[in-house]
């Protein structure tokens, strides 16, 4: 085609017969030849292509978990970090400035979601002094092998609210800045590039 296609991430449907075709959009050769630096984004996306679609993951997420939970959950963790060296994928979301959700992963179809404010506090004063202060002691331990997107925002805002800042193993930004300079380095590209089951949100 002589027109540039507008890209768009791969996404896997759903609930489709195993006989159904797969699309997975890509740049045309015309725009690949204009721009070679794009020809990480389709190599990636035709080896995906003749790919089997890999099956749904069985996810095992904590979402809206009580205050004994949560508790339960990072007591776990502790444990896990007191023993050995723990990769622990984390990350914040805010609103207004404010810390409204911390989500920590240990596997890849595993992880919590610990909600602090959205439009109420979700826990007590008192109970989220103790989720604080059981996050400090988890993600400060000198095992806590933290992993984070654009890991300086994440940390300014637990030094600003709950002041520690947190250990830093690897920051994916970073990490696919030095590995493919120029091209983008938001989260959901980075995702359907490397999940190995992904779907666009």
């Amino acid at each position: 085609s002589l027109t540039p296609p507008v890209y768009t991430d791969e996404d896997v449907i759903p609930d489709q017969p195993s006989d159904s075709i797969v699309v997975i959009p890509t740049y045309s050769p015309y725009v690949l030849n204009a721009q070679y630096e794009l020809r990480p984004i389709v190599a990636h996306d035709l080896g995906r292509a003749v790919s089997p679609i890999p099956p749904e993951p069985d996810y095992k997420f904590q979402l809206f978990p009580s205050f004994e939970e949560v508790m339960d959950t990072l007591a776990w963790l502790q444990s896990r970090v007191d023993q050995e060296p723990t990769p622990l994928s984390v990350d914040i979301e805010t609103i207004r400035k404010h810390i409204s959700c911390v989500g920590i992963a240990w596997s890849k179809t595993e992880a919590i979601v610990i909600p602090i404010f959205t439009h109420f506090n979700y826990f007590s004063l008192e109970e989220e002094l103790q989720i604080v202060l059981a996050l400090r002691k988890l993600l400060t331990h000198p095992n806590a092998q933290n992993i984070g997107q654009d890991y300086t925002y994440d940390g300014m805002m637990f030094a600003w609210w709950w002041y520690f800042i947190p250990n830093l193993h690897h920051d994916t930004m970073f990490g696919q800045h030095i590995l493919y300079l120029g091209m983008q380095k938001r989260l959901y590209f980075q995702a359907s590039m490397y999940c190995e089951y992904y779907q666009y949100w």
